[in-house]
């Protein structure tokens, strides 16, 4: 994964396995059964500075029963089984396209705002996460193989979500708005 492989520059990445062992959940989840990675200090003692996880169930407290699964959690390093949207940083979700031509649409840019507010992210901790290359990803990431809506940079800006177009492995430059 791109997102891990540029974080392993700067911290050292360690899976920690869940109690099915070291597999990743395919359909939302609860973080206590499915592994995750924990990006740690790579000096000293190592502490656990965040922790990454795949399509873990988180929930909303004021809204316990109404749970949200990102692609892709950052959360802080006070590990917990059952996380609410005060564990959480940023979130990422993928989107892919058949046809790398298409652009996402404002639908989902909108169901993505959305889902930003419910977990109060973007928060500052993640002020202190460092990318290596990939330094725009600082933040709540739409993130597709295909383009971008230029033209709903603002909406982007006013809810803190970027969409990120032409993410894959191709090598081709990522562009980012928002």
């Amino acid at each position: 994964m791109k997102i891990l492989e540029d974080l392993s520059k700067n911290y050292l990445i360690k899976i920690q396995p869940g109690q099915k062992g070291y597999k990743f959940p395919q359909s939302p989840g609860n973080k206590k059964e499915w592994a995750r990675f924990l990006i740690k200090d790579p000096k000293g003692v190592q502490n656990t500075m965040f922790e990454v996880c795949l399509g873990i169930n988180i929930k909303i407290s004021t809204s316990p029963l109404t749970t949200y699964a990102a692609d892709i959690s950052i959360h802080s390093p006070e590990q917990t089984e059952d996380p609410d949207e005060t564990y959480v940083i940023a979130i990422m979700d993928a989107k892919y396209k058949r046809h790398n031509h298409k652009a996402l649409d404002i639908s989902t840019i909108r169901e993505f705002a959305q889902c930003a507010r419910d977990m109060d992210t973007p928060k500052s901790a993640i002020n202190s996460l460092k990318f290596h290359n990939l330094t725009q990803l600082k933040g709540n990431c739409l993130i597709t193989n295909g383009q971008v809506l230029k033209e709903h940079e603002q909406y982007c800006i006013n809810n803190k979500i970027k969409q990120v177009g032409k993410f894959d492995c191709d090598e081709q430059p990522i562009e980012v708005i928002g």
